[in-house]
């Protein structure tokens, strides 16, 4: 009978540890599949997914109209910015609710002949550009729709100042990098 006693504390012992080691091993088994599947979601985001990158050349009379913005190869020209300091700070209508405008303006083109007029001819676009400002409606600015018609006048105005004075090039973008009514 002790030898059956034996017997029985041994298998209670051994059923006592198989469900420590299935834990342990159950930890183990899922701590792997998180770091695997950890593993592939980052490959996969990381990944380009087998597509090719869309070649530099492709569309390019897509993304610039004008010939001046492409060098000899074809290839577009890099951009070029410059930027009207200090910003202006323009009176607005007696009418306008607000009645102070200050504005931060960069210029973008891909032709450097019309960066070059704007930097030689600051003090001339400064001025034409404060009479255009002094003139905006306050309400019409609080709406992008008036954002953009008075980006376009601006461009339409240095276009017009650079034909008068014999530059080359064009514009391609004005940014406002601040705008602020009081």
């Amino acid at each position: 009978m002790a030898k059956n006693d034996e017997k029985d504390g041994a298998a209670a012992e051994g059923a006592a540890v198989n469900p420590n080691k299935k834990l342990i091993i159950m930890i183990v088994i899922g701590a792997l599949a998180l770091i695997i599947l950890s593993a592939l979601a980052v490959y996969l985001i990381m990944s380009d997914g087998g597509e090719k990158p869309p070649e530099a050349k492709e569309n390019v009379s897509e993304l610039s109209a004008d010939p001046a913005d492409l060098d000899k190869k074809g290839n577009l020209l890099p951009a070029i910015y410059h930027e009207i300091k200090p910003p202006f700070l323009a009176s607005l209508p007696p009418e306008s609710p607000h009645k102070l405008l200050q504005v931060s303006l960069q210029f973008m083109s891909r032709q450097p002949a019309i960066m070059d007029f704007l930097t030689t001819n600051e003090p001339l676009i400064k001025h034409h550009l404060l009479n255009l400002l002094s003139s905006q409606n306050a309400e019409e600015l609080k709406t992008r729709a008036g954002k953009e018609k008075l980006q376009q006048a601006i461009t339409d105005k240095i276009h017009q100042l650079a034909t008068e004075m014999g530059a080359e090039g064009k514009l391609a973008k004005v940014y406002f990098t601040r705008m602020v009514m009081e």
